[in-house]
Formats: C-alpha cells, structure tokens, sequence
C-alpha cells in the first residue's frame, strides 16, 4: 500500500496492482474450486490446479500473475464494475468478514450438536431413572397393602379364637 499526502489535502491510501492481485489470489485459492474440466494453459505451465469461484473468470493462478485466463470456466454471474481502492477493500474486508463467520457458525453448531446429544443422554437416563422409582414406588405400595391385608386377616383370625 501506498499513501499519498499532499500539503494541505487529505491523505489518501492506494492499493499497488500486485496487492490487489495476490489478496484476490488468496481468496480463490480459498474459496475456489477446482476446474473439472482441461486446466488453462498458466496452470497447466504451472503444473497446478487450475482453480476458480463462480464470481469470477479467471483462475487463482491467472490473477496472481495478471494475465487473461483461457479455460473452461463458469462465466461471472455478476462483475464489479469499480475499480477504486477504497470499493476493493471494502469488498475484500467484507468477503474475509463473511468467511470467517461463516466458520465461527459451524463451529458453534457443531457445538451445539454436541451439548445436545450430552442433553439426550442425560434425559434418557433420567426418564429411566423416574420409571424405575415410580415401578418400585407402586410394587412397595402393593407389598404394603398386602402386608396390612393380611395382618387383618391374621388379627381377625386371633380375635375370632380367642371369642370362642
């Protein structure tokens, strides 16, 4: 980057060509795909993949060293037509924001993919737990019915002999 003062104006920052070409480089080479069909021939001097995004006509390789690109490629569905510094970086900061909330997102779902299944789990075991506890609630409930039941029986029987 460069930045220009002159006396008495306003400092201006502009971006060299080559920054340009290497922060765009950098985004293909992290957003792109690799072409499916022949590689262009930079790529193919190169020896490498020839990748690129939708959004673009040319390849990763192609704009990092400025040159046109003559493969196959998915043509631009939408082409910025600003060319100034300032709309570049704008663009560029605001492609990097996306990318990066784009990951923190998965990561916090992956997260809470896993808080989840530890809540499941945790609700399995207490569901069975509460089924266990009201099955011997009511088999305690039934002995001890069963238990004064008889103990009736067996007290009536008593009062009975001891009448006669």
């Amino acid at each position: 980057m460069l930045s220009c003062v002159l006396s008495g104006r306003v400092s201006k920052t502009y971006l060299k060509k080559s920054d340009k070409r290497t922060a765009l480089a950098d985004l293909i080479k992290q957003r792109g795909v690799v072409s499916e069909t022949m590689p262009c021939s930079c790529c193919f001097k190169s020896n490498c993949a020839c990748r690129f995004v939708p959004e673009s006509l040319r390849c990763r390789e192609c704009v990092y060293v400025g040159k046109s690109c003559n493969g196959n490629t998915v043509a631009a569905s939408c082409r910025c037509s600003s060319t100034g510094s300032c709309y570049f970086l704008l663009i560029l900061f605001l492609v990097k924001r996306l990318l990066s909330k784009q990951e923190r997102l998965e990561k916090e779902e992956i997260d809470a993919k896993e808080e989840l299944f530890l809540l499941q789990t945790k609700l399995q075991t207490a569901v069975g737990r509460l089924a266990r506890l009201h099955r011997q609630k009511r088999q305690a409930k039934e002995r001890s019915s069963e238990l004064f039941r008889c103990s009736i029986q067996l007290l009536d029987k008593e009062d009975a002999e001891h009448r006669r």
